[in-house]
């Protein structure tokens, strides 16, 4: 074991001391289920799961526990530095960063990286800002140098995230890859669902993405507002993408973005692979022609 791995092992323990102290017995059908999901990985590989597993993995949790989420893995494992990201270019960038927490996890981050250069996008639509955003700003900018302009396209409710954003975009000179839109929540009903979502018309949309038709679309916002916040995302802005856009909803394990994978696999336009348990679960599949 080298250094770093031990000062990682390290910090992963303290972590968890940490949580149990906390949590106390709560934690422990979460910790069982970690190790079950850990074994997955390893038999399943990168391949997604059907969301009808996920569903009935869901069900059979909620009998043996009464704790939210109780699919979601226990922070204390899923948090790391990301100086520890294993492409070192994407490490200096994210030196010093807690991934896992707010931020997409280091092994989800990783997947998205690997589905990036096996079919490399002309765009990128984000909802849900931060350093996700400079990681999709740094592949892309790295894929296509020589082209000018935005990249990335990333809608934000909050202000303050947006601002943080530009800081850091701008800090690693990559602003000029990234188009950011404050777009805040307002109550609608989309697809037949009564949800909070982004206040995102047409007439919205067209000037956003210009001419640009994203074709990877990454799901790490709106923060929850009400249930299933996140379903309107895909329907608002199926008509501004790619034919045979691939998307990713970050999160997947959680209660909340569970319903919104049995939802999506009824809607009409979209064509769900299910879910890859990576990080906090990645939801996977493409727009419908």
């Amino acid at each position: 074991m080298t250094v770093h791995e031990f000062i990682s092992v390290a910090g992963t323990l303290r972590r968890l001391k940490n949580q149990l102290r906390r949590e106390g017995v709560r934690l422990l059908p979460r910790l069982v289920w970690h190790l079950y999901l850990c074994l997955m990985r390893k038999v399943n590989g990168g391949r997604p799961v059907p969301v009808s597993t996920i569903l009935r993995w869901h069900q059979a949790m909620t009998i043996w526990t009464s704790v939210s989420d109780p699919l979601s893995p226990v922070d204390a494992l899923v948090i790391s530095d990301g100086g520890r990201y294993p492409n070192p270019c994407i490490a200096d960038l994210l030196s010093g960063v807690e991934l896992g927490g707010w931020a997409l996890s280091s092994a989800t981050m990783g997947f998205l990286e690997a589905e990036i250069g096996r079919r490399p996008p002309h765009a990128v639509l984000e909802f849900g800002c931060g350093i996700s955003t400079l990681f999709l700003a740094f592949l892309m900018d790295q894929l296509n140098p020589s082209m000018r302009g935005a990249l990335v396209f990333s809608v934000e409710q909050c202000e303050e995230y947006l601002q943080q954003t530009r800081g850091i975009l701008k800090q690693h000179s990559l602003e000029h890859r990234v188009k950011l839109l404050k777009a805040p929540l307002k109550p609608q009903t989309i697809a037949g669902f009564d949800t909070f979502c982004y206040d995102l018309c047409n007439s919205i949309m067209a000037d956003f993405v210009e001419d640009s038709r994203p074709d990877f679309v990454l799901i790490d916002g709106p923060a929850s507002a009400s249930p299933a916040c996140r379903f309107g995302t895909l329907p608002l802005v199926k008509d501004f993408l790619c034919r045979e856009s691939r998307f990713f909803l970050d999160d997947a394990l959680r209660d909340e973005e569970i319903g919104i994978a049995g939802l999506w696999s009824r809607y009409p336009r979209l064509d769900v692979s299910g879910l890859v348990l990576v990080g906090r679960g990645l939801l996977t599949g493409e727009l419908r022609p």
